[in-house]
């Protein structure tokens, strides 16, 4: 029979070489999300400075600055999980580990919940502005298609007039 002590040093070297536990292990998840969230809050920073530079549509500004707090808020709940994850090195009490643990399982499930609505945020943006650019060659391109059917029909009418004369006198002699 296995005791409990085989089981613990068995996962243990099952995770890892290196003897690492699993609070060890969720340290360095931990540090690394947490440094993963400043590093994204730094990034999108960066990315509304330089929107606020190049922007001059006020409806576009103020999308890009609704994305840029869901994005920041974001950044920085990843960066509450990767605390809460490392904090979980130190706790030795079960009921704190259970408790951090539901918390970060609540927590995941907002940053999903939120990473899907600035997607569909983003999404209907998109759907919703008008591209001039694209929306001049798709209306060259009808124009072209329009001339296009029309030089077809009227190339089909003058050889349709041309054959009619033939087809009949082959119907007559029949």
């Amino acid at each position: 029979m296995v005791t409990s002590d085989a089981k613990h040093e068995m996962s243990n070297l099952i995770i890892g070489q290196m003897l690492i536990s699993r609070q060890g292990v969720l340290l360095l998840f931990g540090v690394t999300l947490f440094v993963a969230g400043l590093i994204l809050m730094h990034q999108h920073r960066r990315e509304w400075i330089a929107v606020l530079r190049r922007e001059r549509n006020l409806r576009n500004l103020k999308f890009e600055l609704k994305k840029f707090r869901r994005r920041a808020l974001v950044g920085s709940l990843l960066s509450v999980l990767g605390a809460m994850m490392a904090a979980l090195h130190w706790v030795h009490d079960p009921t704190t580990f259970v408790v951090l643990t539901v918390g970060m399982f609540l927590l995941l499930i907002i940053l999903l919940g939120l990473g899907l609505l600035d997607f569909m945020s983003v999404w209907l943006h998109e759907y919703s502005t008008v591209d001039d650019r694209a929306k001049k060659d798709m209306i060259n391109k009808a124009i072209e298609l329009h001339e296009a059917r029309k030089k077809f029909l009227t190339d089909g009418e003058s050889q349709s007039d041309n054959e009619n004369p033939n087809d009949s006198s082959s119907t007559s002699e029949k």
